[in-house]
């Protein structure tokens, strides 16, 4: 793999490469092997390499060059850039250095989808703050955050009343599920198989609802279905068929009171 300079290299691997920090840099800098890459980091942390898993070819820079290349050479091929106002007698628009956080969009819900406060402000009041919300764990640090703090900021009290979080439903090995890896059961089958009420009691009765993350397995639904839905309608259809025999018997219908 080349010259390497006298340091201790740890080896990512990629699916710990993906979600370093520094992968979007890998991504900005060498997008044609985005999708087949590994990352070589050196304790000192004055090394930076990725390789593509299909070739042998390896390229190395310093912490400094990748510095340069991103917030340097791409801000300066940015910045002479500029569009046209359509606003008669404005300036051109350019790039500002300040830029809100990605989430912040979803942090505006309540008055973005009213339009307030340019309109709908009855409408708006009479529905804010929300009675309750309810998401994944995960968005504690996304739309959780962002809707409290516009909120802080605008109203000094929080945008809901109640807040309903759910855990992760993972794979059957604590893996995130994953489209491309396909290590989940299709939902459909997971219903035809064993039921729709099989599956939502196994959920309800499963860590999910205590926000905590769940290893989501068919042999969980199915000792759902053997345990508590096939007694039940056992249960429920010996009764019945005793109801009608003994109907026939008196020749006179059960009427309850």
């Amino acid at each position: 793999m080349g010259h390497m300079p006298e340091a201790t290299v740890v080896v990512l691997g990629l699916q710990e490469a993906r979600s370093h920090r520094l992968y979007w840099l890998e991504l900005v800098i060498r997008p044609t092997v985005a999708q087949n890459s590994v990352f070589l980091f050196p304790n000192a942390g004055q090394l930076f390499c990725w390789c593509c898993l299909t070739s042998t070819e390896v390229d190395f820079a310093s912490c400094a060059t990748i510095h340069y290349l991103v917030f340097c050479v791409f801000l300066m091929k940015v910045d002479v850039l500029t569009i046209p106002s359509k606003r008669p007698g404005k300036p051109p628009l350019k790039r500002v250095s300040e830029v809100f956080d990605c989430w912040f969009e979803s942090g505006s819900m309540p008055y973005a989808q009213s339009h307030y406060p340019f309109e709908n402000k009855k409408e708006f009041e009479d529905a804010f703050p929300a009675d309750f919300i309810a998401e994944g764990i995960d968005q504690t640090r996304g739309w959780f955050y962002t809707l409290l703090v516009l909120s802080t900021a605008l109203f000094d009290k929080p945008p809901f009343k109640n807040l309903i979080v759910n855990g992760l439903v993972l794979a059957s090995d604590g893996q995130k599920m994953s489209k491309r890896k396909k290590n989940y059961p299709d939902p459909m089958q997971v219903v035809h198989k064993f039921g729709a009420d099989a599956l939502r009691l196994y959920l309800t009765n499963s860590p999910v609802v205590r926000a905590e993350s769940l290893r989501f397995k068919e042999e969980g639904v199915s000792d759902v279905l053997k345990d508590v839905f096939l007694p039940w309608y056992n249960a429920y259809r010996f009764l019945i068929q005793n109801v009608l025999r003994l109907e026939r018997v008196s020749d006179s219908p059960i009427v309850v009171d």
